[in-house]
């Protein structure tokens, strides 16, 4: 195990070593004679010298090869800020025709493992399939296990969801629990999406006058953030919670999965207050959702969040239809 980790040191080594390299060799391209032709090379060796270097070195290891993607990317980023507007020829090619045509690569690969999950999910006999746990396991099988897993099964996550998932799912059994019915989370976010498409509006006028591309970025923003409060909705309306054998398993929207064994469990209050006596009180929704249950823990659990984010919590606050069935199977 020491082995495999300092090898993967010495990859990370040697590929930063060309980074800085061409890192400094830039610093060059305003004086050179030829500023055009240098700065193509430094973008070559950010963009396609390094990744490939970062693919060889670990295609022995048990780093995931699909891991050279990010590598691109960051070179790629290295070199807009590096390199002068005039002279970014090879730049603005890899930028605009091979970043695209990798990306899809990417998706299709999530995807192919995705369909391959449910398959055998489905041969197996398990018809109601949490869409959000196959989309990480299927991200986890192609980046492995780490934060870009983490962040491109958010992304996936947001834009199944949002876009794609539509309908609800009522309870699987009597062990399973939803937590929709009385959230009021659709009113919320209605509210939410007309406040946020007149600001929107009112903004990008606003920042027309100063820069087009600051005002599309903002507009982009908030687009994405109004998709993100309707996914989460639409996920909270499909995603259910269950208790088995191993304990209570919490999977609220796209905020909140947490998995707590029986013997962790202190206390349930059944209230939409928050007491203050509680120590690491964190709600499994957003801030703006409310509770109508606490479970307060006798020792600290982790809650993962969005974007891979962790949080640890001592008493966890959320809505459950149907409350007095799961205090009367938890306690």
């Amino acid at each position: 195990m020491v082995a495999k980790i300092q090898n993967n040191y010495w990859s990370l080594s040697l590929v930063l070593l060309v980074l800085l390299t061409a890192i400094a060799i830039s610093f060059g391209i305003s004086s050179s004679t030829n500023p055009s032709q240098l700065a193509n090379a430094v973008t070559a060796d950010l963009a396609i010298t390094a990744p490939i270097l970062y693919l060889l070195l670990i295609r022995r290891t048990n780093i995931p090869n699909i891991t050279v993607v990010p590598c691109f990317i960051v070179g790629l980023l290295i070199a807009h800020v590096v390199l002068p507007p005039t002279d970014r020829e090879l730049l603005t090619f890899l930028t605009h025709y091979v970043l695209p045509g990798i990306e899809l690569l990417v998706v299709v690969f999530v995807g192919r493992n995705v369909w391959r999950f449910v398959a055998v999910l489905r041969q197996n006999g398990t018809k109601d399939i949490d869409r959000l746990e196959v989309l990480k396991k299927s991200t986890e099988a192609v980046l492995g296990i780490g934060l870009p897993a983490r962040l491109l099964s958010t992304e996936l996550s947001i834009m199944y969801f949002g876009l794609l998932a539509w309908g609800k799912r009522e309870r699987q059994s009597e062990s399973h629990f939803t937590h929709y019915k009385k959230n009021g989370l659709g009113a919320v976010i209605a509210l939410w999406t007309m406040v946020l498409a007149a600001e929107t509006f009112a903004v990008h006028i606003l920042l027309m006058k100063w820069s087009g591309v600051a005002a599309w970025i903002a507009s982009f923003s908030s687009v994405y953030l109004v998709l993100l409060f309707i996914a989460h909705y639409k996920a909270t309306r499909q995603r259910q919670s269950w208790i088995d054998q191993s304990g209570l398993h919490l999977r609220y929207g796209l905020s909140g999965n947490v998995d707590i064994s029986p013997e962790r469990i202190e206390k349930i209050h059944l209230t939409s207050r928050t007491p203050r006596d509680l120590d690491q009180l964190v709600k499994l929704g957003h801030a703006f959702e409310s509770h109508n249950l606490i479970i307060e823990l006798k020792e600290e659990v982790e809650v993962e969040r969005m974007y891979g984010k962790k949080e640890r919590a001592k008493a966890l606050g959320l809505m459950i239809d149907d409350r007095d069935a799961l205090e009367q199977l938890l306690l």
